[in-house]
């Protein structure tokens, strides 16, 4: 549902059926409308990610055409995903930029990450999550 400058995503309503569903109708009226507008939910948005492991469930089965057009994105992980780093690196996704290239805002917060709490660790996250943006890009990274 289109709400505030957002979406929130909602099955059906009351009687079981979803009055919303056609919010986005319009860019199915016509192919020329649908080709120029088909990524704007994808550019125009933050996503949310509160568990880096939907993070990865998500970007692995998005087109790549989508996620490029991803310009923001706010993930909360914590340290304990190791195979999912190990996942992306074989897949060529070795830094957030990877997956998403074209990021002009991204908020990644590590969090419960005291029982593999070392520097090597916080490096290795800080390299993912920084490395290959471009220098306009508003990055930010916090270990709570």
């Amino acid at each position: 549902m289109l709400d505030e400058g957002g979406y929130d995503y909602c099955a059906t309503s009351n009687n079981g059926i979803d009055k919303r569903k056609n919010r986005l109708a319009l860019l199915q009226v016509c192919r020329e409308i649908h080709k120029e507008t088909k990524l704007l939910p994808f550019s125009l948005n933050q996503f949310h990610f509160d568990d880096f492991y939907k993070f990865h469930a998500f970007m692995i089965r998005l087109p790549t055409t989508k996620r490029q057009a991803i310009r923001a994105v706010r993930i909360i992980m914590n340290l304990h995903i190791k195979e999912i780093f190990e996942d992306l690196r074989a897949r060529g996704l070795s830094s957030l930029s990877d997956v998403l290239p074209r990021l002009q805002s991204v908020q990644v917060i590590v969090d419960d990450f005291a029982y593999c709490l070392t520097e090597k660790n916080m490096r290795k996250v800080g390299r993912w999550v920084y490395r290959g943006h471009d220098k306009g890009a508003v990055t930010e990274l916090h270990f709570l």
